[in-house]
């Protein structure tokens, strides 16, 4: 479930823990666990999302109010780096979150 975690972070781990987590404690646990960082991870992301869409909107309009003075490529594309950095860096942790409690289960230890 954590390794399918890293393809699928919410879909896989809901789908074990309806599958098995009535069965099992050891499997709920670790199924609400991880669904539960995948939650964290995604609402994070949403909101740093959220948070670069409206400032590059609200950049964009002060431009166009402007007559596009001062306007730069550079801005929006380092801009744009910085983000693809960000999210290569959140899908570096979820992975490396996953193998952890990957590890974790497959050692007996509870989530």
């Amino acid at each position: 479930m954590h390794v399918g975690s890293i393809f699928a972070p919410v879909v896989v781990p809901a789908v074990v823990w309806a599958w098995q987590g009535r069965e099992s404690a050891f499997v709920a646990a670790h199924a609400k666990k991880a669904l539960k960082e995948a939650l964290v991870w995604k609402l994070l992301f949403l909101i740093g999302a959220v948070v670069s869409l409206a400032y590059t909107i609200s950049r964009l309009i002060g431009y166009y109010q402007a007559n596009w003075e001062g306007f730069s490529f550079t801005e929006f594309l380092v801009r744009m780096v910085v983000v693809w950095l960000l999210v290569s860096v959140l899908g570096i942790v979820n992975t490396l979150l996953s193998v952890r409690q990957a590890m974790a289960a497959f050692q007996g230890r509870q989530a």
